[in-house]
């Protein structure tokens, strides 16, 4: 089910937004680049949910052959309620819109690369503070270009008296890759455009990427942290190049938080401080690792086991034991049960997509009544494992026999909810 799946991946990525602002929090505690804590959550989040519905199922294993000896496996019961969802009814519809949303992004993209390359045709090569640049009429201070970074100046740019500083800015830019990492991961958000928490993830990765280079500059730099400020608010007055690349202009709220990073003096790390921090990262990246996805389902197949037939006596104990039978007993009311089961089916797991299957032990008298019922293998989901106790006493079964004599049986009784 779409729906719930997005709903999965958005909650996923949210968690590890969460991580994220932990990790680099702590890494900017210790003077340490956080760009590629940004990175990772902008994978992690698209490849998350991305493996929820590509990894292959491997089916459960179940407790051995001492089970598979004690007790008599009929045919499963599968619960599909493909149309009983409205959610479902969503699915078409939140795909059109993906596909459509994911096309207009990267034609997007792929036009603003033509405006690129056609830009770059009447760009003038030069050479400033010992590197090569290009010359434009207004486009930049900016790294253009993924396959070829190039750094590209404007024109007022060249008489400033802290034109160096921007060189160096933009030169940092293509030594860390940031046209190709930003590149990379505004392809994934493209791919998912419906997930703010991406879009968010994003923001912040280009964030963290200009701080990082900023942090390396007045490194080089120390004694000209002044003139770097000016010139940061000399060019965000100007403007921001209006290609979409790695640039040394930034919107002013976002120019402001770089400069106030740069000025303000760094937070001295605190036991508490630290603790806190790392206690949130651990949580928020569990809690998005373990989340539940809506396709996960237990995959327990029954196993097919050869019907023993000895002459002991039978005796039932409470839990699953062997009892030699020649006619193994069946179900009789199959449709009434499977009618049971979806109106038992809990209808918030339903909607959330969660499907599983539970293996269950029940015990079969001598008339056909069910004695006692246990949980043999769990789905992995408490509500489906009730949803399927709770059908037992409706069930009606044609006893099992020993040469022509009624037995009490144990039998294994798989029941699959499936949501598709």
């Amino acid at each position: 089910m779409i729906a719930a799946w997005m709903v999965y991946a958005i909650v996923v990525s949210g968690l590890l937004a969460v991580a994220g602002i932990a990790a680099e929090r702590l890494r900017r505690t210790s003077a340490r680049p956080a760009r590629a804590v940004w990175l990772a959550v902008l994978v992690l989040a698209a490849g998350i949910p991305g493996w929820s519905v590509l990894a292959p199922r491997v089916p459960a294993v179940g407790s051995g052959a001492e089970t598979a000896s004690t007790v008599v496996f009929l045919d499963p019961l599968r619960v599909s309620l493909a149309d009983a969802s409205v959610l479902h009814l969503l699915d078409l519809p939140l795909v059109v819109l993906w596909v459509m949303a994911s096309t207009v992004l990267l034609i997007r993209t792929l036009f603003g690369a033509v405006r690129l390359l056609r830009a770059r045709r009447v760009w003038t090569r030069g050479i400033l503070a010992g590197i090569p640049v290009l010359v434009s009429r207004d486009t930049g201070p900016a790294v253009a270009g993924v396959l070829r970074p190039a750094i590209v100046l404007p024109q007022w740019l060249l008489r400033a008296s802290a034109a160096d500083l921007a060189v160096a800015h933009e030169r940092e830019h293509v030594r860390a890759r940031d046209a190709q990492v930003l590149a990379a991961a505004s392809l994934l958000v493209a791919l998912m455009p419906w997930n703010p928490a991406l879009w968010w993830s994003l923001a912040r990765l280009r964030l963290a990427a200009e701080i990082d280079c900023d942090a390396r500059v007045l490194s080089a730099f120390p004694e000209r942290a002044r003139d770097y400020c000016e010139l940061l608010l000399k060019v965000g007055a100007r403007g921001g190049p209006p290609l979409g690349v790695p640039a040394l202009s930034e919107p002013p709220s976002l120019l402001e938080r770089r400069i106030d990073t740069m000025t303000r003096p760094p937070v001295p790390p605190t036991r508490a401080r630290t603790l806190a921090l790392s206690s949130l990262l651990v949580i928020a990246i569990g809690g998005a690792c373990f989340y539940p996805g809506p396709d996960d389902r237990g995959m327990a197949d029954p196993v097919a086991v050869a019907e023993d037939i000895t002459d002991l006596d039978a005796e039932i104990t409470d839990g699953p034991t062997f009892t030699p039978f020649t006619v193994r007993p069946h179900l009789q009311n199959v449709e009434e049960i499977r009618d049971r089961l979806e109106r038992e089916y809990p209808p918030l797991v339903r909607d959330a997509g969660i499907g599983g299957t539970v293996n269950v032990w029940f015990l079969i008298s001598q008339t056909g009544r069910v004695l006692e019922t246990q949980i043999q293998q769990s789905s992995g989901h408490p509500a489906l494992d009730q949803a399927a106790l709770r059908v037992a006493g409706v069930m009606e079964f044609s006893p099992a026999l020993n040469r022509d004599e009624p037995v009490a049986v144990w039998v294994a009784f798989p029941v699959t909810f499936d949501p598709n």
